[in-house]
């Protein structure tokens, strides 16, 4: 039987994309052994359901739509930038923070509870920039981030398919919200 890796996440609008790559593109030449993510792959992770098998799919997609249904379309901005874990001199992650309604919190409840997976830490929403790989790896800079306004209607089921120069996110299905 057929596994695949996914996770749930907002797709981001082209104007945000182009915002975050600005503001960090100066640091990419500065940085060459970071992993920096591609501008088409920026999202904001709701949940990480790791490999499954592809019938765990359909058992989830019904709940999915009706959550999905139940909430109106958030809004978020763009606020700062940070690294996981934070306050060290060497990073796993480099991010770019966000603003966001409470209720994103409630939303990320109920989509842990339809898929099945948890996260003892709480969660933080972001949109990862970049990863420091194996290597450790620190980051000097002060990217200038515009605290761009941004809506986001619908949720994305990814497939990730890891590859040597980067994973492949696919968009298996989308729900859309209100």
């Amino acid at each position: 039987m057929d596994r695949m890796r996914l996770f749930l996440a907002f797709d981001l609008p082209e104007h945000v994309r182009e915002e975050i790559f600005r503001a960090f593109s100066p640091y990419m030449e500065k940085y060459p052994s970071i992993k920096w993510v591609p501008p088409g792959n920026y999202h904001i992770t709701l949940v990480f359901i790791g490999e499954v098998y592809a019938h765990y799919v359909d058992s989830i997609n019904e709940p999915l739509r009706t959550l999905a249904t139940s909430y109106q379309p958030f809004r978020f901005s763009l606020h700062g930038w940070g690294t996981f874990p934070p306050k060290r001199p060497y990073f796993n992650v480099l991010w770019v923070g966000l603003q966001f309604d409470k209720k994103l919190l409630d939303f990320h409840r109920e989509l842990m509870r339809i898929t099945g997976r948890y996260d003892s830490r709480p969660y933080t929403p972001h949109i990862t920039v970049a990863r420091s790989g194996k290597k450790k790896t620190g980051f000097e800079g002060n990217p200038r981030i515009r605290p761009l306004k941004f809506s986001v209607d619908e949720v994305v089921l990814f497939k990730s398919t890891l590859r040597r120069e980067g994973p492949l996110y696919t968009p298996l299905r989308k729900y859309k919200l209100g």
